[in-house]
């Protein structure tokens, strides 16, 4: 009997244990401290083993819960995402850094895709690495050509820096590449590139823009253009206020051009020979006249314009503006022509009227231009004069002397001819 008595109470103590361990357990996991005395201190003076550990300490017994369980699993998921980024991000830098150093060919255009497929984080990269490194060309032709490929908000912001000269290091070429590539992922872009200063991002700019309607603001930019040192962009300038579909700028660019005839004479390189692509034999002003001729042909406005503005100008410029008037027709300036074509210091502008004589010239015309044709003195492919100064340069595929005057002049002949012959049969 005393020994079962014995028994019985063991076992009520055991059960006293075991309670105020599973309390003391759960207000350590809820954060709750418990009483300096009662059951926890009957659970900790107990020597039965149970635990009083921390929310991220495993129970002696080596047993986790599924909340223990579920937060290591998580920890262990944000730490490998952390190295995964860590991995990407020093990949993506690499990447970047080896665009300089890429062979010409396919292994560049690998290269610029496996970045460009990285989109704006290889655009944060490469604005990084703008500022914190001397890039050479190689590396910033590859950059720009990353950018373009990316073409999101964030790489034609970087393009459109880059082409304004905003970000240090990109040297006038880079910038011209840039305005290209900007232009070609937005077309918009490319009024606001008139904004520049480099004579490579105008013309890319004046490319893209030519055709489209002008407003003032935009008139503000092309009298800029037309000012620059580059004739390329003064010219396209012009041309592009010309060619406005609206025809509402037609007066506003006949005075900007006109004031770019004015300016001819003064440039310091007007009488070097030029070599572009409409060289025959021209000198820089003769290629400047030439272009701002052709493009008062053209612009729309009446005659009288173009006649009000030959009022006002002196020498070559009101030349160009005579002879723009005669290709447009208008026989008033026909007796101007024939003065022109027997001017001996007028060189080409002799070319240009003897040709114009073609359209507007009648059979009173013929002697002069005969008298042309046969005994013109002007040629291509020897020196300017007497002087023995530089060279008159022969156009593309031509070789030998070549008697420009004579043949303009033997062309307005056969025009006369053909409409006399015509007025006959009639």
């Amino acid at each position: 009997m005393r020994q079962r008595a014995v028994w019985l109470w063991g076992l009520i103590a055991a059960g006293v244990v075991v309670t105020a361990a599973g309390v003391g357990l759960w207000m350590t996991r809820s954060g709750k401290t418990g009483p300096a005395s009662g059951g926890s201190n009957i659970a900790q003076s107990s020597g039965a083993g149970a635990s009083t550990t921390g929310p991220s300490e495993t129970p002696r017994n080596g047993s986790a819960t599924p909340i223990e369980r579920y937060d290591e699993a998580l920890r262990a998921r944000l730490a490998r995402t952390q190295d995964e980024r860590h991995a990407s991000s020093v990949a993506v830098e690499a990447s970047v850094g080896r665009l300089g150093r890429l062979k010409p060919g396919a292994e560049t255009d690998e290269g610029v895709a496996a970045v460009a497929r990285q989109g704006d984080v290889a655009v944060a990269e490469i604005r990084r690495q703008l500022v914190e490194r001397d890039a050479d060309s190689g590396w910033w032709r590859c950059a720009v050509r990353v950018l373009e490929a990316v073409n999101s908000e964030q790489s034609r912001e970087l393009l459109r820096r880059v082409a304004l000269g905003e970000m240090s290091g990109a040297d006038r070429l880079v910038q011209g590449r840039a305005a290209r590539a900007l232009i070609a992922c937005d077309p918009r872009q490319a009024w606001p590139l008139l904004a520049s200063t480099n004579g490579q991002v105008l013309a890319s700019a004046l490319n893209a823009v030519h055709g489209q309607p002008v407003d003032e603001k935009h008139m503000s930019l092309l009298g800029e253009c037309l000012g620059h040192t580059n004739a390329l962009v003064r010219w396209r300038a012009a041309e592009v206020m010309a060619d406005d579909p609206t025809g509402k700028r037609g007066n506003e660019a006949v005075e900007a051009v006109g004031q770019a005839l004015e300016a001819v004479a003064g440039l310091p390189d007007v009488n070097q020979p030029y070599r572009g692509m409409l060289a025959s034999g021209s000198t820089v002003g003769d290629a400047c006249y030439q272009r701002h001729m052709n493009i008062l042909v053209r612009v729309k406005v009446d005659n009288e314009a173009l006649r009000a503005l030959a009022e006002r100008m002196h020498g070559r410029a009101r030349d160009a503006v005579l002879l723009a008037l005669a290709r447009r027709d208008d026989e008033s300036v026909h007796d101007e022509l024939v003065r022109l074509a027997q001017d001996p210091e007028a060189d080409l502008f002799r070319v240009w009227a003897a040709d114009a004589l073609g359209g507007i010239g009648t059979p009173e015309d013929l002697p002069l231009l005969r008298t042309l044709a046969e005994t013109d003195p002007l040629v291509i492919g020897e020196p300017f004069g007497p002087d023995e100064g530089p060279p008159r340069v022969l156009p593309p595929g031509v070789t030998g002397r070549s008697y420009p005057v004579r043949n303009a002049a033997e062309r307005a002949i056969r025009e006369i001819e053909k409409r006399e012959r015509a007025g006959r049969a009639e």
